[in-house]
């Protein structure tokens, strides 16, 4: 009986990969720059919200403070 193994590295494998096709790094990086991308809009967001609730809050208290007692 006779066993079969697997002794190709990972260099050995990356040299049978399709001509042209990008290595596996670049998938990652992609992904990376979609992730810290979201979390930046989302930032934006939060922050935009929080502003525009602020100037409303605060234009309130203008209008109340102008009415008087």
């Amino acid at each position: 009986m006779q066993v079969a193994t697997d002794d190709t590295s990972a260099t050995d494998r990356a040299a049978h990969r399709a001509p042209g096709s990008p290595p596996i790094g670049s998938l990652i990086d992609y992904v990376a720059f979609s992730w810290a991308e979201g979390v930046i809009a989302a930032g934006l967001a939060c922050t935009a919200w929080s502003g525009i609730r602020t100037e409303h809050r605060l234009r309130r208290e203008r209008e109340a403070a102008a009415e008087g007692p």
